[in-house]
């Protein structure tokens, strides 16, 4: 099955190949890089999840919630999104596909993530 996670930050396009991991939440969590190189994103929603537009939070403890995060070590970014929708469009008993987009601040600047899209394995 083919996966993708694709967003861009800043008009700057990026293509992570996603892994889905499943505890108290799912998420989608895709990164390229290490150390000063590292590049994350990822987004957090029930284990039950179901097709629509929901609100990102800033409350990850909910098990309730869609939550998303960004990060990139060598531009010292790291933001929690505190607004912006996850849009789940189909859920199979293989993957979950979907789109969205966020904004979180980063020491007082605004960083958004636009255009994002994944399709991952589902593993709950």
């Amino acid at each position: 099955m083919y996966s993708y996670l694709k967003f861009k930050v800043g008009g700057q396009s990026y293509n992570y190949e996603p892994q889905t991991l499943t505890s108290s939440k799912t998420l989608v969590d895709g990164y390229t890089g290490n150390g000063n190189t590292l590049k994350r994103i990822s987004l957090w929603m029930p284990n039950e999840v179901t097709t629509g537009t929901y609100s990102i939070t800033d409350t990850p403890s909910n098990l309730d919630t869609y939550n998303a995060s960004y990060s990139s070590e060598g531009e010292s970014i790291y933001i929690d999104g505190t607004s912006g929708t996850i849009t789940i469009t189909s859920v199979t008993e293989d993957y979950v596909k979907g789109t969205f987009s966020f904004s979180g601040d980063n020491g007082g600047t605004t960083v958004n993530i636009t255009n994002g899209e994944f399709k991952a394995d589902r593993s709950f």
